[in-house]
């Protein structure tokens, strides 16, 4: 039987077995007294105490074999009902248990279980958002692959003109450097979030960080005769890691830009208080539409208003990049017109 394999039952069995042989011995050795003529009341007294030793001895071992076999069940239920969770079998409590030590590891078996269900929950979540997300990465990346295609095909043709392959060529390589960006910025975003990365955090001024993140676009906003201004003291500045910072706001300047039209002003301000320090950047275009502001900072989510060549990830990584060093970034729609992105570093409160 398996009960009999249960290291504790032996155990007792072994204990009640040695006091019967200890009995028995008793008795052999009152047979032999008896033949040498001992008193009659040393004999009855040595009988009788091996008498009442014996039927105690019995009743402690079946006190002790039915208590060890209640709990041998107990264990067994226990385990064969952690069997059905680790298996696969969902919204299964685990049996009370009457004994206090088996309370307890049940309690922390339970414990333990619900901790992996929640993972076990998360795990599943993140497999469905990765499964979401190479399908999103395949979509945007097989559009511009296809259109690098059919310019292929034109600047193959003898029939198109010289100025016209020229322009293809330009067009093509803005493409290539648009994947290129994607790629590199999934890159980033995968290793963020696996916590891979040690962000750096040095005392940087907001001034000289906004200056840096600017002037990758600088060109760009003069050929559409945009203006870049900054408002804010030159001694106010933040903990953080500069140069993934400096991307950071660099992505969100660029979204300001391609929604700023030709001739108008893109304008950046910061400031401080005992709470916290606030960088704002606000374009002057037509705004946040109500239906996009819960989804801005979503990974490839592309409001109707967006460019074509527009992937949906600039925003998203910027406020992992912003939330990775304890800051949070919100979106609103300004006063006077525009979509203004607002940046809070929070100080710490001693």
């Amino acid at each position: 039987m398996g009960i009999f394999r249960n290291r504790e039952i032996k155990l007792q069995l072994l204990s009640g077995g040695g006091a019967t042989v200890f009995i028995s011995l008793l008795l052999f050795l009152i047979s032999v007294f008896e033949k040498k003529k001992w008193p009659q009341e040393t004999l009855i007294l040595l009988k009788g105490g091996a008498a009442g030793a014996l039927i105690c001895g019995t009743v402690l071992m079946m006190i002790w074999l039915g208590f060890a076999v209640k709990r041998y069940h107990e264990i067994r239920i226990l385990t064969m009902e952690m069997d059905e969770i680790l298996h696969g079998k969902e919204n299964l409590n685990l049996s009370r248990m009457q004994e206090g030590d088996l309370e307890i590891l049940r309690d922390e078996i339970q414990k333990m279980i619900v901790r992996l269900r929640e993972q076990n929950e998360c795990i599943q979540k993140e497999k469905l958002n990765l499964a979401n997300s190479l399908t999103d990465i395949s979509h945007q990346i097989r559009t511009p692959l296809t259109s690098l295609n059919l310019m292929l095909e034109k600047i193959k043709s003898p029939e198109t003109p010289d100025d016209q392959k020229r322009k293809l060529c330009r067009d093509m390589e803005q493409m290539l450097e648009r994947i290129e960006w994607l790629i590199t910025s999934l890159l980033k975003m995968a290793k963020l979030d696996a916590g891979t990365i040690t962000l750096n955090k040095n005392e940087t001024t907001v001034q000289s960080l906004i200056r840096e993140s600017v002037q990758p676009f600088e060109i760009a906003m003069e050929l559409r005769n945009q203006r870049f201004e900054m408002q804010g003291e030159n001694n106010i500045s933040i903990m953080c890691d500069r140069k993934w910072m400096e991307e950071a706001l660099g992505n969100i300047i660029k979204n300001a830009m391609e929604h700023t039209p030709e001739g108008r002003m893109i304008c950046t301000s910061w400031k401080e208080n005992p709470i916290y320090t606030e960088i704002s950047i606000k374009d002057s275009g037509e705004g946040i539409e109500e239906k996009d502001m819960p989804h801005l900072f979503e990974r490839f989510y592309r409001g109707r208003k967006t460019e074509t060549l527009n992937f949906g990830v600039g925003l998203a990584f910027a406020r992992l990049v912003i939330t990775s060093q304890d800051g949070v970034i919100f979106a609103e729609n300004a006063k006077n017109g525009g979509a203004k992105f607002v940046i809070r570093f929070y100080k710490m409160v001693v």
